[in-house]
């Protein structure tokens, strides 16, 4: 059975606008200005409900989930591509029904996309909650299938999906998110996740092993119900990778899409 490869089309356009637009380099400290975050956000808006480009997304992402098996220890948003020179990262975030991280802190810039189905987004005051030592909500808003948004600051929010189905987002990332911004705050803010390390001890519990992996299927599977959406030439071949990678449910259901190559 053949495995997808992938001769990134569409995804190396966004990576042409990063780099015209003249963003720093993964070595360098400068932050880029507003506006250049604006001028990435735009033409994002029309590659997310471009099937093309998200197909090559999607193909890099099954790369990934094929062959790094250390996927099976990590959480949280893992880069399937990074941007050469620049060190900015591109992964996909994938959300259960009723599935939210809770309120985190962005250190710096972030691009953010819907891709299937539906999140909504509650902002916080950071200023506010860490004068006041608790979370001070700001803003709410809804986030549809197609709906860009963008942080070009340090900034807390909490995405949640609050629906009944799974959905799936884009995420392009600074490399300096999670560095220390100038105005750093050393105080603890009840509330707000902070991601640790997991210990050696602990990635070596076979249930961590086995929930890791159980997260992987859940992953692929819903990759093949978004491929299965779409309408272009590589959707046989991209199943075809699901149906190889994915558990016993997302086989049956690459089978009856009936849309998959000869093997």
């Amino acid at each position: 059975m053949r495995i997808v490869t992938c001769p990134s089309k569409r995804l190396d356009d966004v990576c042409d606008v990063f780099q015209s637009l003249g963003f720093p380099r993964a070595d360098e400290s400068a932050h880029p200005e507003r506006d250049l975050i604006l001028g990435v956000r735009k033409h994002l808006e029309t590659a997310v409900v471009d099937d093309e480009f998200l197909s090559d997304c999607i193909a890099h992402e099954l790369m990934s989930l094929g062959k790094n098996s250390l996927r099976q220890w990590r959480q949280g948003l893992i880069p399937f591509f990074t941007i050469p020179d620049l060190g900015i990262r591109c992964a996909f975030g994938y959300w259960a029904p009723r599935a939210t991280p809770g309120p985190h802190e962005h250190t710096t810039w972030t691009i953010s996309a819907v891709c299937r189905n539906c999140l909504e987004v509650t902002t916080y005051d950071r200023t506010e909650s860490y004068r006041q030592r608790r979370l001070i909500p700001k803003n709410h808003f809804e986030a549809p299938a197609g709906k860009v948004g963008y942080v070009a600051e340090p900034c807390i929010h909490a995405p949640r999906n609050a629906s009944r189905d799974s959905s799936l987002s884009l995420h392009l990332i600074s490399p300096r998110d999670g560095d220390r911004p100038d105005d750093h705050h050393v105080v603890e803010l009840p509330g707000l996740f902070v991601p640790r390390r997991r210990t050696a001890f602990e990635r070596s519990e076979p249930y961590r092993f086995v929930e890791g992996n159980r997260r992987r299927y859940r992953q692929i599977h819903l990759l093949a119900r978004t491929v299965a959406s779409m309408s272009v030439p590589r959707v046989p071949e991209l199943l075809t990778t699901c149906l190889a990678l994915g558990s016993p449910t997302t086989k049956k259901f690459v089978a009856r899409a009936a849309r998959v190559c000869a093997a």
